[in-house]
């Protein structure tokens, strides 16, 4: 089909870039405008009826609600800020994004100031002597950069932009506009011609790979192992992933970055793995002969310092499926590496197992196996008495699982990084529906309520909680007056405990002084009700329903957005919950000589 110019008259250069989001399906843009960003922001007023511009208080929050966007969508996750600080504020977002996999277009610029760019004009990212190179310090953290230096570069470079963004193995891609090329009009006689958006964007369907022998593989195995990463959700590939599951009888474990894309309380899920993961996941990942990869890097710090107990690649049948080849045999050598989309491999391998079924007797003594090992690891200990108990402050599985219990299966979780993340990612349990997202990529504190807000822009008709240490909730305080302004009613739980979690623990760990890693205990409450927040305070374990009850409905109802600070004890810490496996890891120390 031949391609069909993007104009047929003259318009101002910022009204064709805002045409080009609209054409590639863009709905929202997160930011807040400085320098000549500010003349797209002007543009998208006349576009109200079809983008939405969320003003933050700063650029993180900016990029951390677009990364979230983007993981709860499913679509490109927009960005836009003066180039200088949508890069110096905006790393957690755009490293999240980076590091995840996450689509997102970032629209910065270089505040060249021409004719004076080689004067060094203020704040100018030109790389000329006396100023910063906008260009290279954006290439060290994304997919891709554009620089745009006339109109017509400037309409096209977003095209590319967002096909870049998108293809193959997504990411995060910077365009950046010189103060020339968003001066004038583009029209017809543009050069290089300017042709509508889609025919960019166009992408075959992902052929579906030859899994026959896969099929046959799963079905012989003694013990096989379905490892969910982050690509099952950005390929929206969770409902196949069960149904193959269900099909084959095999153990679902999931990454960090994975959890949430598999019901955990389903009879067939094991949990999260790894580090920090259940003991059932890593008992079943470690009895496995066959673990078939979707979408999962398997990076260290997921696998327990690579430790031959969880998986190895000497004992265990390894299949490795990624959309990016590099990812596939990357850090677990093997030969079987399927080199595609992972929804449409399990929708190719769903297809042959309905063809060929497995024996409903191999299918039933694999979810018998793994009901063992769940029942094995129920057995209550220490532990779980002082989860259990009244006392206060609150031990912080008490509140992980009132929060469960609050929360409508559908409801959309952002958890924070730190130490609250990882016991968030032990206990709670994501249900099918759900949504869970966490800074598994990058891990930037703070994360945790701009991405609920983001979250909540795209679904607003579901319940989105964060969740986060009172080191988080500091520095994130601009983003309350965003869900307020926004009308975003999110729901914000804060694990108040005067602590950075993680630093003392790694002191107290390593044997340290505990320096600098206790924080003043402020009014987070009080804070949030100033900014427009339903504010609830729990100190005690039977305070918690009524206030979580309280702050759901608040949300729910659209009435304001909603806070419970919680005052959480410190009596279980990331300490607890590394696997013995890491020890087993560990290299032996080097001989003295």
């Amino acid at each position: 089909m031949p391609a069909t110019p993007l104009l047929d008259t003259d318009v101002p250069t910022t009204e064709a870039v805002v045409r080009v989001l609209r054409e590639a399906g863009v709905d929202t843009v997160f930011g807040l405008s400085g320098g000549d960003t500010g003349r797209i922001f002007s543009r998208l007023a006349h576009h109200v009826d079809g983008v939405r511009t969320v003003l933050v208080r700063n650029e993180s929050h900016a990029t951390s609600a677009a990364e979230a966007y983007a993981r709860v969508s499913g679509r490109l996750g927009v960005a836009m800020a003066q180039g200088s600080w949508l890069v110096g504020q905006g790393l957690v977002g755009i490293l999240e994004a980076q590091a995840s996999g996450t689509p997102m277009l970032l629209l910065g610029d270089l505040t060249d100031g021409r004719p004076y760019s080689q004067h060094a004009p203020y704040q100018a990212g030109t790389a000329d002597y006396g100023t910063w190179d906008a260009p290279a310090a954006f290439r060290s953290v994304t997919k891709r950069v554009f620089v745009a230096t006339t109109p017509a570069e400037a309409v096209q470079s977003v095209q590319l932009g967002i096909k870049h963004a998108l293809a193959g193995q997504p990411g995060p891609v910077a365009v950046l506009f010189s103060s020339a090329s968003l001066a004038g009009t583009v029209g017809p006689g543009s050069l290089p011609r300017l042709y509508a958006t889609q025919a960019y964007l166009t992408r075959q369907p992902a052929p579906a790979p030859d899994v026959s022998e896969l099929a046959q593989a799963l079905a012989t195995a003694s013990a096989p192992v379905l490892l969910a990463g982050g690509g099952v959700r950005l390929a929206r590939a969770e409902a196949v992933l069960r149904e193959v599951a269900e099909a084959t009888g095999a153990a679902v474990v999931t990454s960090p970055a994975g959890k949430g894309t598999f019901p955990e309380d389903h009879p067939g899920s094991g949990g999260v793995f790894g580090t920090f993961g259940s003991p059932v996941a890593n008992d079943a990942l470690g009895r496995a002969d066959l673990v078939l990869v979707l979408g999962s890097k398997l990076g260290p710090s997921d696998t327990a310092a690579e430790s031959p107990g969880l998986i190895d690649p000497a004992r265990q049948r390894i299949v490795h499926v990624d959309i990016e080849p590099l990812n596939a045999a990357w850090t677990m050598p093997t030969a079987d590496v399927i080199v595609a989309d992972v929804a449409a491999t399990l929708g190719a391998l769903a297809d042959e197992l309905a063809a060929h079924p497995v024996d409903t007797g191999i299918v039933t003594a694999r979810q018998n196996a793994l009901a063992a090992l769940r029942a094995e690891a129920s057995t209550p200990g220490a532990e779980d008495a002082a989860a259990a108990n009244g006392g206060s402050p609150v031990h912080p599985r008490r509140v992980i699982a009132e929060l469960r219990a609050a929360l409508p299966d559908d409801a959309v979780v952002c958890a924070d990084a730190g130490e609250n993340r990882l016991l968030m990612s032990r206990y709670f349990e994501s249900r099918s529906g759900g949504t869970y997202l966490q800074p598994a990529g990058a891990g930037g504190m703070g994360y945790s309520i701009p991405a609920a807000i983001g979250a909540k822009v795209f679904a607003p008709e579901r319940t989105v909680l964060a969740v986060c240490g009172d080191g988080g909730f500091s520095m994130s305080l601009p983003a309350l007056l965003t869900a307020t302004e926004e009308n975003a009613p999110i729901v914000v739980v804060v694990f108040d405990n005067g602590t950075l979690g993680w630093v003392r623990h790694s002191q107290r760990m390593r044997g340290e002084q505990e320096f600098n890693s206790n924080l003043r205990r402020f009014d987070y409450a009080g804070i949030a009700a100033a900014a427009g927040f339903a504010a609830f305070r729990a100190g005690k374990p039977d305070e918690l329903p009524g206030a979580l009850a309280d702050a759901v409905a608040a949300a729910d109802r659209a009435e304001a957005p909603a806070i419970v600070v919680v005052d959480v004890s410190t009596e279980q810490t990331f300490v607890d919950l590394r696997t013995p496996l890491m020890a087993a890891a560990a290299p032996a120390p080097a001989a003295r000589s």
